[in-house]
């Protein structure tokens, strides 16, 4: 059965994180979206080997939509329950500065 569970804990000790998104919003209120060939989503991705979840997502908002960001504060989980369960974090944060465009490292795509 798959399910999924919103929760606003911090995630437990063993439980894997695959997933670390952000809401990031610019100083006037507005919110970063990533359109991706139709498709919109917030900046995020996989975290790294060694990584927090601060550090994935500073780390995937420059290189996805080419923003460096700052206050950012932990809202909470998905936890997801498929064949096995894991996590998916949502953090908040503030854009501290556009750089110009490039290409995503892992895609080769700009979005």
């Amino acid at each position: 059965m798959n399910s999924n569970e919103w929760l606003d804990t911090e995630v437990p000790k063993g439980l894997e994180i695959r997933q670390v998104y952000g809401f990031v919003f610019s100083p006037d209120g507005r919110i970063v979206l990533l359109e991706d060939e139709g498709t919109f989503n917030l900046p995020g991705g996989k975290p790294e080997d060694g990584e927090s979840m601060s550090e994935t997502l500073l780390r995937e908002a420059a290189e996805e939509v080419q923003i460096t960001i700052s206050s950012l504060n932990y809202l909470g989980y998905q936890l997801v329950t498929t064949d096995e369960k894991f996590a998916q974090v949502r953090l908040v944060a503030l854009i501290d500065q556009i750089l110009p465009t490039a290409p995503d490292p892992s895609t080769g795509r700009k979005y």
